[in-house]
Parts: structure tokens; C-alpha cells; sequence
């Protein structure tokens, strides 16, 4: 038999709001010591919530919010005694991923998630862009079967590459500074830990040094944009392997050697 526990919590490090005074309530799962959060929807004051009862307190809809709540933990139970009289193995992760009835590290699936989460907290413009911009990059991969893992640095270069073609510069900058902000959140959810824009820098991107400083583990790349006669491939393995540093010169190849000694401050 597993040891597991279910408790509802109200998550401190991630506020919401203008104010930055109302946090999230999540359903934490551990199995065998492995955690899992789901997000149940529901943003409260930290004065609104009793920790000890896991329930709101002093909150206009209280009743109604402590009855899904408790819904939603005991469904969880539920479906952990289950499992255990089928005799069938689950995880904590494994638990999460049949309640909430979808892939937790599909992105498409979670900026849907999202999108409903935080509906009532964003302006309409917000919204509006948080669907554009999923969709752009499921234009782009060609179907909605991505995961979180699946988009490393180099998948990142190839969208930003066909983003070119028809993008200016401060549309793509913002497209990736939300995505920026789908994978923080996905996070601090414990849905990945696969972080892609480490070291990046959001005024950059769009720009043709948009990952010219992306962080220290990936192989050396040279993205010299658009293609010509004059010009090699947009992506062009340069310089030794163990060199991990991201190198995107706008003037060509010929200073590719000078960029990346700029970059790494030789």
C-alpha cells in the first residue's frame, strides 16, 4: 500500500492580480514523497484562506468555493482507492494526469488551462493574445501533439526563423516574451522543469541576436537570417562543439568568429 496524502493549499509564491495580494489554491498530491499540483481555479486573499481547515474563510462565495473544493479533493481520494482495491500502480504525476483529463505537459493543453484560470484577472486584449499566439506556434509544429520537453533551444530557432518570413521585430518579441511566461507559470506548477529561455533576454528577442547570449549549454549556432547568394544557410553548425554558447552574428559568417569572442568577453 502507497503512502499518499491530498490537501488543498494556497500557493504563496505565485500572486495574482494588480495588487499582487491574492494567490492561487491548489490540490496537492504526494505519492511515495513525489508531488504533483493541480490548480483548482479559485484565487483568494491570503486572510481568506484557513490553512488548518483547508477551506475559505470571510469570503463572499465561501460556501460555494468550499464545496467545490471539497469536491475536487474528494475526487481525488476517490479515485486513489480505486486504484489501490484495482491493484493497479499510479504516481503522483500519473494521479494528476487522469484527473485533469489531458496531457499536464502538452502546451497547448496547458495555456488552454491557463487561459481559464487566470480569464478573470487579465484584460481582454491579454486573452485574446494568449490564443493568438497558441495557435501561431501550432501553425508552426502542425498539429497540437507538443510537450513542454519537446521545445529546446533549437526547436526555438526554427520558430523564430519561420516567424521571420512574414513577422517584424516587436510582434515576435512579443510572442516570446509570452511564451516566456506560459513556461514560468508551467513551472511553478511543477508541470516541467524544462526552461529553454534560460539566460535570454527579452528585449532581444525578434531582433537577428535575439539568443546570442542564451545560456551556457547548447552547441554553437550560426543564424545569419534571411538566405542569399551571398550568404550561408540560415542555421550553420560553427566553431568547436564544446563551445556552448549561441552565437547569431546579423553580418554573416565572415564575423562569426569576432561575435562569439564578443559574446564570451575573449
Amino acid at each position: 500500500m502507497k503512502r499518499y496524502s491530498v490537501n488543498l493549499i494556497l500557493w504563496r509564491h505565485d500572486p495574482v492580480g494588480e495588487l499582487k495580494d491574492q494567490y492561487p489554491i491548489y490540490l496537492k498530491i504526494v505519492v511515495e514523497g513525489k508531488k504533483s499540483y493541480i490548480s483548482t481555479g479559485v484565487v483568494v486573499k491570503a486572510i481568506q484562506w484557513d490553512s488548518s481547515n483547508q477551506c475559505v474563510v470571510a469570503h463572499p462565495t465561501a460556501r460555494l468555493l468550499n464545496m467545490d473544493l471539497t469536491n475536487r479533493k474528494s475526487q481525488a481520494l476517490q479515485r486513489i482507492i480505486n486504484l489501490e482495491l484495482g491493484g493497479k500502480d499510479f504516481s503522483a504525476l500519473s494521479l494528476k494526469q487522469q484527473l485533469i483529463g489531458t496531457n499536464p505537459s502538452n502546451i497547448f493543453d496547458f495555456i488552454d488551462r491557463y487561459y481559464a484560470e487566470v480569464r478573470d484577472k487579465r484584460s481582454t486584449g491579454t486573452l485574446i493574445q494568449y490564443r493568438k499566439h497558441r495557435n501561431t506556434l501550432k501553425a508552426f509544429h502542425g498539429s497540437d501533439d507538443l510537450t513542454f520537453e519537446q521545445i529546446t533551444p533549437d526547436y526555438l530557432l526554427k520558430f523564430e526563423t519561420h516567424l521571420r518570413k512574414e513577422m517584424k521585430n516587436n510582434y515576435i518579441n512579443s510572442i516570446f516574451r509570452m511564451y516566456k511566461a506560459f513556461f514560468n507559470a508551467a513551472i511553478k506548477r511543477g508541470v516541467t522543469t524544462n526552461y529553454p529561455l534560460q539566460g535570454a533576454n527579452p528585449e532581444d528577442w525578434g531582433k537577428p541576436t535575439a539568443f546570442a547570449a542564451a545560456g551556457v549549454q547548447y552547441s554553437v549556432y550560426l543564424l545569419t537570417g534571411e538566405t542569399s547568394e551571398s550568404s550561408p544557410t540560415p542555421v550553420e553548425k560553427h566553431v568547436d562543439k564544446s563551445t556552448i554558447i549561441l552565437a547569431i552574428p546579423s553580418n554573416g559568417a565572415a564575423n562569426a568568429d569576432v561575435a562569439v569572442k564578443g559574446i564570451l568577453a575573449l
